[in-house]
């Protein structure tokens, strides 16, 4: 899209728009050639190490366990592989030749020491001397192995996986240094010499369609998108659904309503016949009773005894 376009124009961060930046960034292009040898398993680096007891270790286990487990190996020797390609690939694209973009080169320059003195450091940790003090480049051990010690595990056979790496290493060790050493001369040959022309390549292989497999990482994003994010997104707009415009507004918000119109009907039926009819019919009675007997109370003490009489006599014939 135009979108895409512009961004990858004008993003300073984009590989392709990068190119000849050993001259101006040189604290850096010299940081991360030294991390780079690492990550690609070249020997004098730590990464060589590492690398080396990972291949070990699985090649070991297919010696072990053999048949399907041969596929640990190849992983692990074809990761090495093509870490060393792609490793050198963005050496080559972003540091060497000719700047890419000058409108972006123009403002690039070397980072200030804040950042620049954490890739020294760290260039410095990536060569294998510093973790064995040890000048043959391919002997793993040294003092910060020596602080790890041995680890014993209650369900493994540590003596059985210890003797099957020792017996792997060396077999390991030469077909790492192959491979890496096959991924670096590739990376040099297409991107450096410019000798094999890339896309050329690229559109070969995507006659079976490896080459839009891998641009398009396997479409472990595209799966993840149909198999588990639109999904989900569907079940939670389902669930928001029915939490909102159900649970919430009709359910909840509906006996909010019916107590309304309860409390409403209550009131009514409290202040209307309750207080008007029934206590205030009460008060009301009694006041006119009140009034009514009020006009016997007039002094006469004749009238008291004609009515001590008429009571006396009621009562007689009652009882």
């Amino acid at each position: 899209s135009l979108h895409e376009l512009h961004d990858h124009e004008t993003d300073p961060q984009d590989m392709r728009n990068m190119g000849g930046l050993k001259e101006k960034m040189p604290i850096t292009h010299i940081a991360m050639f030294i991390s780079t040898l690492a990550i690609a398993g070249v020997p004098f680096f730590s990464g060589f190490l590492s690398k080396d007891g990972i291949l070990a270790g699985t090649l070991s286990y297919y010696h072990i366990h053999h048949g399907w487990t041969i596929f640990l190996p190849i992983a692990g020797f074809g990761a090495a592989l093509i870490t060393a390609f792609y490793m050198f690939r963005l050496i080559f694209k972003t540091f060497y030749g000719k700047p890419n973009n000058d409108k972006i080169f123009s403002h690039i320059h070397e980072s200030p020491y804040p950042m620049t003195i954490p890739l020294m450091l760290l260039s410095l940790l990536s060569v294998s001397f510093v973790f064995t003090l040890n000048i043959n480049p391919l002997k793993s051990k040294g003092w910060f192995k020596n602080i790890i010690g041995h680890v014993d595990h209650s369900f493994l056979n540590m003596k059985i996986i210890e003797d099957g790496i020792h017996h792997a290493h060396d077999q390991a060790m030469y077909v790492s240094l192959g491979v890496a050493s096959i991924g670096i001369i590739l990376s040099v040959l297409f991107y450096f010499l410019n000798k094999i022309d890339a896309n050329t390549v690229s559109k070969k292989l995507n006659l079976i369609g490896l080459y839009s497999l891998s641009y398009n990482k396997f479409y472990v994003d595209k799966i993840y998108n149909v198999l588990l994010y639109k999904p989900f997104m569907a079940i939670s707009w389902l669930c928001s659904k029915i939490d909102w415009d159900l649970y919430d507004q009709k359910f909840i918000d509906g006996w909010g309503w019916l107590t309304l119109k309860i409390s409403d009907k209550s009131g009514k039926a409290d202040y209307n016949i309750l207080d008007q009819k029934i206590v205030d019919g009460f008060g009301h009675l009694t006041q006119f009773f009140g009034k009514k007997l009020k006009l016997t109370q007039n002094g006469i003490v004749q009238n008291y005894l004609l009515g001590a009489i008429i009571g006396f006599l009621i009562l007689l014939l009652i009882f």
